[in-house]
């Protein structure tokens, strides 16, 4: 869980540690954790590394709710219910 603890210390920051949201996605593609993997997601939905791109967001939203991960299961339940309504 070392690449995954890391990636939370670059997208916060910390004591000397300016926060750094593409060091922070460095650090969750070295990890097989979910919680890496859902951030992956949040990464592409809100563009921290540049413009956001939906269809890799969910792809790694689907990747962490696969592997178990509840906040990608969340998120992907209200993407389908936003679907459902609109």
């Amino acid at each position: 869980y070392a690449p995954t603890n890391m990636g939370d210390v670059w997208r916060k920051g910390g004591p000397n540690v300016e926060p750094d949201l593409k060091m922070a996605v460095a650090a969750y593609r070295e990890s097989i954790d979910p919680y890496a993997h859902f951030r992956i997601g949040q990464s592409y939905e809100e563009g921290w590394e540049g413009a956001p791109d939906l269809k890799l967001a969910f792809e790694w939203y689907e990747k962490a709710a696969s592997e178990g991960h509840h906040l990608a299961l969340k998120r992907l339940a209200a993407k389908r219910k936003s679907l459902l309504y609109s």
